[in-house]
């Protein structure tokens, strides 16, 4: 019981001292995801269903975030946002 209070409290204190560097992370991430979310919405909203609402655009664009999506249903929507998508999901090592 000692230990796991120990190890606990070890995540505790290495959370704290991380906690500006990660809540800035935080922040930068939810500001360009958002971007990313609002730009899918706007640009295949009016093509494609799966966009119809914020809620779902925030979903799919998790989905393709991971890669569960078809690129040529992206494609047939819209060309200009196959290209934005494939070219920032082609940055990542």
């Amino acid at each position: 019981m000692f230990s796991f209070q120990k190890a606990f409290k070890q995540i505790a204190a290495t959370i704290k001292l991380c906690f500006v560097g990660l809540s800035t992370f935080l922040l930068e991430f939810v500001i360009v995801f958002g971007a990313f979310c609002c730009y899918f919405f706007f640009m295949l909203s009016p093509y494609m269903d799966s966009f119809r609402d914020m809620s779902h655009a925030v979903e799919n664009t998790i989905a393709m975030a991971i890669g569960k999506f078809s690129f040529a249903t992206l494609r047939a929507a819209s060309d200009f946002a196959a290209w934005v998508f494939f070219l920032f999901s082609g940055v990542r090592e």
